[in-house]
């Protein structure tokens, strides 16, 4: 509906501004800034449900995730290890989003470096 709308003569030249605050304000750059087969591959991706492969995940699992994180909430990594049938740590890094291996560095490697001593 919404390229529709845009493509009539009066707001057409508005699309492109309109696109890239869509995706600014909920907080997904990475589709907007995607073109041809990495569109398609980004809808796949997502599209695809991983439920039933984590149930037959049976190693330990660490699951790091930001408490501010607006792509995939905590409540998603919540039930991820309910359905995990390993060993799970879920450690929730405050202050983080999405991108917290990039933004917390240092945090990610000491949880990761820790999980693979103790696993």
């Amino acid at each position: 509906v919404g390229k529709f709308l845009f493509s009539l003569p009066p707001a057409a030249f508005l699309y492109p501004f309109v696109r890239r605050v869509l995706y600014t304000v909920i907080g997904n750059k990475d589709y907007y800034k995607t073109s041809g087969v990495m569109t398609a591959t980004f809808k796949q991706v997502i599209a695809h449900d991983l439920v039933d492969d984590m149930k037959h995940i049976d190693k330990n699992t660490l699951l790091l995730w930001g408490v501010d994180d607006r792509i995939t909430p905590v409540w998603i990594a919540e039930k991820m290890k309910k359905m995990l049938q390993g060993t799970v740590l879920l450690y929730i890094i405050s202050g983080a989003r999405h991108l917290l291996p990039i933004t917390h560095a240092v945090v990610f490697a000491d949880q990761v470096h820790s999980f693979i001593e103790t696993t």
